[in-house]
């Protein structure tokens, strides 16, 4: 029998290809500021809060109350089976019943919004240009964009979530705080497939020293 190799081959994930760095994230972020189109708005708001991709191009102005977004839909796509055209709807439910939250944000995060907002003042959903709502493909395919031009690996809007996972968990939120604004049922997945080292060469011998002090 004619097995391929793949079957017994296995696919290392290097936590530098997972989630920003921390030294990458600041450069990113100020890349996108030094041009605030909403595109460019979105991504960096994606950074603040760790919304999935669908949550993002489905919020509307009206779901923000004061230092609190709920997430309470998502854009799903699908294809037509007789046309197989690919379709791009918003669902006024997230991904999971978890998803559903009131997710806080931080001062930064809401200057954002509110910069966003003044791009878009009469629009329904958040993002819109010319008053249609940009799709997730869209806001994903900026960050790519933004990682070409800075000459940095290239990540996805879901590694964006995975370093904002990181970045919760490093910082020693509560679990059950990490958990809720995650939109996770509990902390397992959270730590299985969202949290990687992103620490700089420095501080990882300065942990190590500190922890192994004989």
């Amino acid at each position: 029998m004619d097995l391929s190799n793949k079957m017994f081959s296995k696919t290392v994930k290097r936590d530098e290809d997972q989630v920003f760095s921390e030294d990458a994230i600041p450069k990113v972020i100020e890349y996108l500021k030094s041009d605030p189109t909403i595109e460019n708005l979105g991504i960096i708001l994606a950074f603040q809060t760790g919304v999935r991709v669908g949550e993002l191009a489905a919020l509307k102005l009206a779901d923000r109350k004061e230092n609190v977004i709920h997430i309470q839909r998502t854009e799903i796509k699908y294809q037509e089976l007789d046309t197989r055209k690919f379709i791009f709807e918003v669902k006024n439910f997230p991904k999971s019943d978890a998803g559903d939250r009131n997710l806080i944000i931080t001062k930064n995060a809401i200057e954002t919004f509110e910069a966003i907002q003044e791009l878009n003042p009469n629009g329904e959903y958040l993002f819109e240009k010319n008053g249609k709502r940009l799709r997730a493909l869209t806001l994903s395919r900026r960050i790519i964009w933004a990682c070409e031009k800075l000459n940095i690996c290239k990540r996805s809007t879901h590694k964006i979530r995975k370093t904002y996972g990181t970045t919760l968990i490093n910082s020693n939120v509560d679990e059950a705080v990490i958990i809720e604004q995650m939109g996770h049922s509990d902390i397992k997945t959270t730590k299985e497939y969202y949290y990687f080292s992103n620490r700089n060469k420095q501080k990882k011998e300065i942990q190590i020293n500190n922890a192994i002090p004989f």
